[in-house]
């Protein structure tokens, strides 16, 4: 499906929108578009990255913003002035800023939404479908980039082999007293993805799972909402002593229960940029260790 649409934000919103920090856009009206569009950091010229609109919600009052804050990222500096206007909630998921950005031909008295010309919307085509970033790329900006990925899949044949070679006896590198072999007791994974973390996954206990993965079940996908959820999975936090049952939270791609990604978290100490990898074991659990 190609995008042809695209949503021109300013910064700094436009930058916590792609790490991850924001998912609420605020706008001062409706909009009656759903799926996928682009996202253009206003006054580059460039589009940096793709997203999905599911739905509005609003209007907000300034209770209703403070309560939410942590969506938006709108402090209260902002919504308490008398000339604050945007209100309206655009909800967003399946963020996903692009390696390299892409030029695109702004017309004339577009100012929200750009409708995009052909050249943009193929050179966005080609970067959804795995376009390698070019050569003279520099490593430090391939690295940069691999670091604001919202997600990043690699399904790897060889998954049992380095399953095999986990620690397997209970006293060896230990983390604060609980076994690095954590794993090996959940049996040997069959198969691996491999997620990219932002600072915005971070700080918010979380991480991105791609809809499109084989990994999980149809079933473990559940909706928005509790009432919605989907089958219930153990997941193993490689250091935590109990597993978990969650499902995912289908319209944020995250685990619905995350306590136990707070403890993992907290237990590692991880940093943008840094790998999960989510193995799943013959016995049915889903382990999710660091790839370090």
């Amino acid at each position: 499906m190609q995008i042809t649409k695209a949503l021109i934000i300013d910064e700094p919103w436009i930058s916590k929108i792609l790490n991850g920090e924001k998912v609420w856009e605020m706008r001062s009206k409706h909009t009656s578009h759903r799926g996928a569009f682009a996202l253009i950091r206003k006054g580059s010229g460039q589009v940096v990255g793709v997203a999905n609109l599911t739905g509005v919600s609003g209007p907000y009052d300034m209770a209703g913003l403070a309560d939410t804050v942590h969506k938006h990222c709108v402090g209260s500096s902002l919504f308490t002035r008398p000339d604050y206007k945007w209100w309206y909630a655009w909800e967003l998921s399946e963020i996903q800023p692009l390696p390299k950005s892409v030029p695109y031909a702004h017309k004339s008295g577009a100012v929200t939404w750009v409708q995009l010309d052909q050249a943009a919307i193929e050179g966005i085509q080609k970067q959804l479908e795995g376009i390698p970033v070019s050569a003279g790329d520099s490593l430090t900006q391939m690295t940069m980039e691999r670091a604001k990925a919202v997600d990043k899949v690699e399904q790897s044949a060889d998954a049992f082999k380095r399953m095999k070679n986990e620690p397997e006896n209970r006293g060896n590198n230990s983390v604060n007293g609980k076994s690095d072999a954590m794993i090996e007791e959940r049996g040997s994974a069959t198969k691996e993805l491999r997620i990219a973390l932002t600072q915005g996954n971070i700080n918010n206990a979380h991480f991105y799972i791609p809809r499109h993965t084989e990994l999980f079940p149809e079933s473990v996908w559940g909706g928005k909402n509790k009432h919605e959820a989907g089958e219930q999975v153990q997941w193993q936090f490689h250091g935590l002593e109990s597993s978990v049952l969650s499902d995912i939270d289908g319209s944020k791609r995250i685990l619905r229960n995350r306590s136990a990604v707070r403890e993992f978290y907290r237990m590692h100490q991880p940093q943008a940029g840094d790998e999960l990898r989510i193995q799943k074991s013959v016995d049915g659990y889903f382990n999710v260790v660091f790839n370090r």
